[in-house]
């Protein structure tokens, strides 16, 4: 299989490949979902979850979703970050940050099909919060399809 990159966080199958990686003609087709959400106060980079691609198989991130909101407002202003990313390489897959004192305004992230991961590939979802006081909802979220190489 011959698998081009075409832009960072990208991967280009070539269509006589594509029906192969469908969940519909996979018969060991198992479908993962990595969920985390919290309400957290400032911390330093963070994993809330990881996922690595078992050897001899494939996977395919279908969906990701990202969400960082202020719930108590910081004494002093930082950047919150949420993201997920793809290793070795670390691709970012997705990633939403925020730089304000104001409270409920939430900063969303959505991802439709991406790349694919091959065997040893990690999936990491990450958050900080650089900002001194006041609390904030995290939600990072993927659904994964992983199928037979």
């Amino acid at each position: 299989m011959t698998i081009h990159v075409t832009r960072p966080g990208h991967l280009d199958v070539p269509l006589s490949t594509r029906a192969r990686l469908q969940p519909w003609y996979q018969p060991n087709f198992i479908s993962k979902n990595l969920q985390h959400d919290t309400n957290v106060g400032p911390h330093g980079w963070t994993t809330r979850w990881s996922y690595t691609v078992p050897s001899g198989r494939l996977a395919r991130v279908y969906s990701a979703f990202l969400m960082v909101m202020r719930s108590t407002a910081p004494t002093t202003q930082g950047e919150v970050t949420s993201r997920i990313a793809k290793s070795p390489l670390t691709l970012q897959v997705l990633r939403v940050s925020q730089i304000t004192s104001s409270v409920g305004t939430p900063v969303l992230g959505v991802l439709g099909e991406s790349s694919i991961l091959m065997a040893g590939d990690t999936l990491d979802a990450r958050t900080v919060d650089i900002s001194t006081g006041g609390t904030n909802f995290l939600v990072e979220s993927a659904n994964i399809g992983e199928f037979d190489k």
